[in-house]
């Protein structure tokens, strides 16, 4: 490769990486905020439900979970949605 190659290269490069760093820049910040996450326990203390049937209700996927690490997770969001949808069950 010639040296004149290999500049034209680097500058192509560092073009790209120019653009790339503009057009990053002009995104809006994300607006997204972090969710609130509770352990089965503190889920068991807000719907009154023990800890198997919660896993029951995950299992059926009647409640949205995560997992991290050994962690079962359960968003506010999510006790939200279950609490909605079992009202709405209910007679």
């Amino acid at each position: 490769m010639t040296a004149t190659a290999e500049h034209e290269i680097r500058r192509a490069l560092q073009d790209l990486a120019d653009a790339l760093t503009r057009a990053i820049e002009q995104q809006p910040p994300p607006t997204r905020r972090a969710e609130r996450l509770y352990s089965l326990k503190q889920t068991s203390e807000i719907t009154g439900l023990g800890r198997t049937t919660l896993l029951g209700e995950i299992g059926a996927a009647r409640l949205r979970s995560i997992k991290v690490g050994r962690r079962r997770l359960v968003s506010a969001s999510a006790i939200r949605d279950f609490i909605e949808a079992a009202e709405g069950g209910s007679p």
